[in-house]
């Protein structure tokens, strides 16, 4: 058994059971944020296709419900994997839509945290002008 089958095996399994019972209760809310904590775990252990996958799916049901939060950090977090993966154009893109998303629905914290991560890939690509215009945004979205 590979180093990553193992990996899956030993990860939480309470995720894996509230999945099961939010479907078996039809909790769409309940099923999109445990996708996403699902694809946070994935990430977090470099399975990138499978947190990809999660991300994704917690982010559809996100929209059917019109959870603009939870949709908003499913596609932060997919932006996530691909700052891992160095592709970093569409990281920005995917950043720039979770600020509208979080914007729509007034939530600074959301927008001080985006625009945050937005400063930290201008600093991987050594853009500092644009890290420092970014980090003042994101001060004044956190005192908002």
């Amino acid at each position: 058994m590979s180093l990553a089958a193992r990996q899956l095996q030993q990860r939480p399994p309470a995720p894996r059971r509230a999945l099961t019972l939010e479907r078996a209760a039809q909790d769409r809310a309940g099923e999109g944020r445990t996708l996403n904590v699902l694809g946070l775990l994935a990430w977090d252990e470099g399975h990138y296709d499978e947190a990809t996958a999660q991300f994704k799916a917690a982010g559809l049901v996100a929209h059917e419900l019109g959870d603009r939060k939870l949709e908003g950090a499913s596609l932060n977090n997919l932006s996530l994997v691909h700052d891992e993966l160095g592709d970093y154009d569409t990281s920005l893109e995917q950043y720039g839509k979770v600020l509208e998303l979080y914007r729509s629905v007034d939530f600074p914290r959301g927008v001080g945290d985006t625009l945050g991560n937005i400063g930290g890939v201008h600093l991987l690509l050594g853009h500092f002008k644009e890290r420092s215009v970014t980090t003042s945004r994101r001060s004044r979205s956190a005192s908002a």
